[in-house]
């Protein structure tokens, strides 16, 4: 149930509303699409460590790191 809400949560920051655009907010800019991406790369961040913390502490995985063979 937390996992819906909290996804529906996240969702819901990525709508675009019209109320959030100012002035100079150009979309035709070339760097347009860099710096929108820049602005949201922390939250991606910030999801993906949710994410591993919520694995880790429900399900008690871990990452398991790949160990080379040695023939």
């Amino acid at each position: 149930m937390k996992a819906h809400i909290l996804s529906l949560f996240c969702l819901s920051l990525l709508m675009s509303f019209p109320v959030f655009a100012h002035a100079g907010h150009d979309h035709s800019s070339i760097f347009a699409n860099i710096i929108h991406l820049l602005w949201l790369a922390p939250i991606f961040v910030t999801l993906a460590i949710i994410y591993t913390k919520f694995l880790t502490k429900n399900y008690q995985m871990k990452p398991q790191k790949k160990q080379l063979k040695e023939e």
